[in-house]
């Protein structure tokens, strides 16, 4: 037989490059950030990778038929960017020896048969004919997958669509921290600041103490500050975009007794933090706005902010979770470092910030009026720190026991944020005394699967309240403060702050409460009303 063609060999290459992408592209379809558009670069970057470490093994070489070259190179690529299925296989064995080290040897032995077998296969070339015709009925199935979701189902669509949406530059000079060039009133006759701090899955006390059994520390300093602390409150949906659309939009989006349904369109559209009226309002009235955004969370700063802190880079979050199918970050663990452990695994979430990181560039005096929205992922996970706020690996006994290991490791970051919210707020009532601070988590947690659409109409009473449990706290004038009842909700927060900047009664919605997810997450677009679920909460309380 003769060997393998250049064609062939290019054939096995391609296919091998593409193999591993369209594999992660069709387990990660369901996440709500996923951006099709960079399965090209990843697929340009591995099938460049194999023709470079191609050339220079017929550089060196010279004999050697091109076309198994390619091929030996593709079977290869595909072990290594499939390393995660050997870990994912060792992890589950019944063994006391340690698991990175066996994937790692594990992973050198399919690596060294793969380019044996291959190369051997190579040599006669109908059979390789065969290996690439195999390959390509599998890309083809995977590529199908992949294809009909981007293009005939409302989440691929919405992901395509924010794939190709333009980005910008955000404004990122602090000298404007200090500055007001929108303000035209007297100095006489300037209004408060105003801060919406939301730390991203922080429940309030009741639902809390209820799943985690431990004591609440948050409401205390913050009641010792001067905020209207709402105990029993919950949020109008159970995810950010969600939530926030309510809070921003000021309204609800789900008609009475309508068939409500979430569609890429409407997820596209909800003012959840760009092209909402209450910033476009805030402007009206001559205020400053700044974003401070934990770029994990979403990397978007509000279009008329005069600045913006976010840690959003070049590589994200999906690119390095890309990166963990081979065995590089797994080498880092065989050092035994806790540190090195942590490292690699906050790796993933590149765009978060920590409070302490934040303190040194707060607004100036100078820059009154201003709207300052800061939005953190803390406690939301990835689960780093300690009760004390020493960073450690939280994985292993969330591995253990999902949920119990997960509403440990909540808690823990739960005392952290405990610690660190408080020098925010101290911070900005150093430099801001008379400031309105609202400080109101967007939703509570789903350790249950709530976001599954199996799920969503059998989910039970404490199911729904974990879900949509987010703790509140008002720092207003005391005029103010009488409009924070027990039925208060998170759409009617900025009625209340422009009522209390206006020093008039506010327009308040009845509190009305939903479970909807994203698109990725729930395909049908389902949303479920739970208004009653939480009303009767609030009374058993």
């Amino acid at each position: 037989m003769k060997p393998a063609s250049l064609v062939q060999g290019l054939a096995m290459l391609v296919l091998c490059a593409a193999w591993p992408v369209l594999d992660f592209a069709v387990a990660n379809l369901s996440d709500q950030s996923f951006q099709p558009a960079k399965l090209i670069v990843y697929f340009g970057a591995l099938l460049a990778m194999g023709v470079v470490v191609s050339l220079l093994a017929k550089l060196v070489r010279p004999r050697w038929n091109l076309g198994t070259v390619f091929s030996a190179a593709g079977g290869g690529l595909a072990v290594l960017f499939n390393y995660n299925l050997i870990a994912r296989t060792v992890e589950v064995l019944p063994t006391k020896f340690n698991g990175e080290v066996l994937s790692l040897i594990a992973f050198v032995i399919f690596f060294l048969a793969a380019v044996t077998l291959v190369t051997f296969l190579s040599r006669k070339g109908s059979i390789i004919a065969a290996v690439v015709f195999g390959l390509g009925i599998m890309t083809a199935h995977n590529g199908f997958v992949v294809g009909k979701h981007l293009f005939f189902s409302e989440a691929g669509r919405a992901s395509l669509a924010s794939s190709t949406a333009k980005t910008r530059n955000w404004p990122s000079d602090v000298s404007r921290l200090s500055v007001n060039r929108h303000y035209k009133g007297s100095a006489a006759e300037r209004p408060a600041n105003v801060y919406f701090i939301i730390p991203d899955m922080f429940m309030s006390e009741n639902e809390y103490v209820r799943m985690t059994g431990k004591p609440y520390e948050m409401d205390d300093y913050l009641r010792n500050q001067g905020f209207k602390v709402l105990d029993n409150h919950y949020s109008n949906a159970p995810v950010t975009r969600f939530s926030l659309a309510h809070v921003f939009g000021q309204k609800y989006f789900v008609e009475e007794g309508g068939k409500p349904k979430i569609t890429a369109e409407m997820q596209k559209f909800l003012p959840w933090r760009i092209n909402n009226d209450v910033t476009a309002e805030f402007r009206k009235r001559g205020y400053n706005i700044f974003n401070y955004i934990d770029a994990y969370v979403n990397p978007e700063c509000d279009k008329l902010a005069d600045f913006c802190f976010s840690k959003a880079s070049f590589i994200g979050n999906q690119d390095l979770v890309f990166l963990e199918r081979a065995p590089f970050f797994d080498l880092v663990l065989l050092s035994g470092s806790d540190k090195l452990a942590i490292w690699r695994r906050l790796l993933t979430y590149s765009g978060r910030y920590e409070i302490p990181e934040i303190l040194a560039s707060l607004p100036k005096k100078g820059a009154s009026p201003h709207f300052t929205y800061i939005h953190s992922g803390l406690p939301h996970s990835p689960y780093r720190f300690t009760a004390d706020c020493t960073y450690y690996d939280a994985y292993p006994p969330i591995r253990k026991n999902k949920y119990e290991g997960s509403v440990r490791a909540y808690a823990n970051q739960v005392d952290c944020a405990s610690k660190l919210y408080p020098q925010l707020i101290d911070a900005i009532l150093k430099e801001d005394p008379d400031a309105m601070i609202v400080f109101q988590a967007d939703h509570g947690v789903n350790y249950r699967g709530q976001e599954t659409g199996a799920n969503i109409k059998a989910l039970t009473d404490d199911m729904v309240a974990q879900n949509l449990s987010a703790i509140s706290a008002y720092r207003l004038p005391e005029r103010c403060q009488q409009s924070l009842g027990p039925d208060m909700s998170p759409v009617n927060t900025f009625r209340v702050v422009f009522a209390c900047l206006d020093n008039r009664e506010p327009e308040l919605l009845p509190a009305r409460h939903f479970l909807m997810y994203y698109l990725g997450w729930q395909p049908s677009g389902m949303i479920r009303e739970v208004t009653d679920i939480i009303n009767k909460r609030k009374l058993a309380d």
